[in-house]
């Protein structure tokens, strides 16, 4: 058969060869990282550049993907209270809020979560 194939047909083949090759090898690293856990997921311990840099594009997708509408242009008072509710029930432990600190185990996370009070200055 390879006498039949032209030398394009020949590179096009060993292109896709090639690849094929390497995403098998990338899916077996890939599956021996998470079988073995040689990969540290320690919130006390920095994630390596790139992984931190994929990590906070998903989030940022993600927010985007999933927000379910734009913010109005003022909120009603009700809003406003349901809004504070939320975060204080689930935010201002990591994300500190007007005169309420962070909680101090959070100072052990990596990334540290951002302080939102100043955000809109930001």
């Amino acid at each position: 058969m390879l006498e039949r194939l032209t030398r394009m047909q020949f590179a096009v083949v060993s292109v896709v060869g090639a690849f094929a090759v390497a995403g098998a090898i990338a899916a077996i690293l890939v599956a021996a990282t998470i079988g073995f856990g040689w990969y540290n997921t320690a919130a006390d311990v920095p994630h390596m550049p790139m992984v931190a840099w994929l990590l906070h594009r998903t989030m940022i997708r993600s927010v985007k993907a999933h927000a379910q509408q734009d913010a109005p242009r003022q909120f009603s008072s009700q809003q406003v209270q349901q809004g504070f509710a939320e975060f204080e029930e689930h935010c201002v432990m990591c994300h500190g809020g007007p005169g309420v600190a962070r909680a101090k185990w959070v100072m052990g996370l990596e990334p540290t979560p951002p302080y939102l009070v100043d955000a809109a200055r930001r």
